[in-house]
């Protein structure tokens, strides 16, 4: 028996009533007389407009909705990439007309099974592409504009810098002849006090109340920028146009969790399981301890759009080197995903 005559074998004995009313859905009408499931499925848009996305996980949650109830008869098949994308194609450039002249429904089943599969593990592929390339648009919109503040900035470092080196040396002065004063012999006791009242009366009139908060303001600026305070503010700020973008794609990409990150992958799935509401309670273990201290604001409030935007990038870091590992793909499963199973590698290794 070869392969197709087996599939065709598993098809014939495995398969449901439902589920082959599901597949003869693919070929009815929608509201629209002159198009069916099949054909709005046949279009994939990969625009980073956050319409075509929305249009797009709209359409994968039908299908997934579709998939459901074949996985099982799916597993069975075991339907290789490179057989998938073979049928789909031709599902994609046959007209209905063709896909209803089949005599043997097997072999239509078997092509609309092949088409399903390919759509769903393709879009997932195309979700992940579209959450990267937003993600990495969005960085590096927040790199541009950190970069124009730093030369707006530039200047007024400068003199935080002097104003600040200068304070130094005046308290380095003052403390200099204190010291002086201490282990002179020439004064005495209440002399010394005397002196060292003087001296710093004399360093109290320099400094001016003006000047002195003037050097509180340039080291509060400085403390924020090795922070990276300016980094994270233009973050949060960019934070609800990326999450119109790719909020309901993370909603939607199916996460192994066999072979991926358990703390990133835990943070990923409570963002799904709430729908996209966090709170302080939120996982916070994938952070680095400065992305943590950021998250709370200077008044006490937990800065949501901060929280998800951190997510998001440290989501799309994990995607590109294989921290998160995609369940359904092509393109995005773990290495040992690629390989020849242990059980059939035993089995067939001849």
């Amino acid at each position: 028996m070869n392969l197709i005559t087996h599939q065709h074998y598993k098809i014939e004995a495995g398969m449901s009533d439902e589920q082959k009313k599901i597949l003869q859905s693919l070929l009815s009408n929608t509201e629209n007389k002159y198009d069916t499931k099949i054909l709005s499925y046949k279009t994939i848009y990969q625009s980073l407009k956050p319409k075509a996305i929305q249009a797009n996980v709209k359409i994968f949650e039908q299908i997934s909705d579709l998939i459901t109830s074949l996985w099982p008869l799916m597993s069975s098949l075991s339907l290789t990439p490179q057989c998938c994308e073979y049928y789909a194609t031709w599902v994609k450039k046959a007209k209905i007309s063709q896909l209803k002249q089949f005599t043997d429904e097997r072999k239509l089943y078997l092509r609309l099974i092949a088409f399903l599969q390919h759509q769903y593990y393709s879009r997932q592929d195309i979700f992940s592409d579209i959450f990267l390339r937003s993600v990495r648009s969005t960085k590096n919109s927040a790199l541009h504009q950190l970069k124009n503040e730093d030369q707006l900035t530039c200047s007024e470092r400068r003199t935080a810098v002097k104003h600040l080196t200068k304070s130094r040396q005046g308290y380095k002065s003052l403390i200099d002849e204190i010291t002086e004063v201490t282990h002179s012999v020439v004064f005495t006791d209440t002399g010394k006090v005397q002196k060292i009242a003087e001296l710093l009366k004399k360093h109290a009139d320099e400094e001016s109340k003006k000047e002195q908060k003037k050097i509180e303001q340039f080291e509060k600026s400085l403390d924020e920028l090795a922070k990276d305070k300016n980094y994270f503010d233009i973050l949060e700020n960019l934070s609800r146009k990326l999450q119109n973008r790719i909020s309901d794609i993370l909603k939607v990409i199916s996460f192994n969790p066999e072979n991926s990150d358990k703390i990133l992958l835990a943070a990923a799935d409570h963002y799904k399981n709430k729908d996209g509401e966090v709170t302080i309670n939120s996982p916070q273990d994938f952070l680095s301890s400065d992305e943590k201290e950021a998250l709370v604001s200077e008044n006490g409030a937990f800065r949501t759009s901060l929280y998800k935007i951190l997510l998001f990038i440290h989501i799309a870091d994990g995607i590109k080197s294989g921290k998160l590992n995609l369940k359904h793909s092509y393109r995005y499963l773990a290495i040992q995903d690629y390989l020849i199973d242990k059980v059939t590698w035993k089995s067939q290794r001849k």
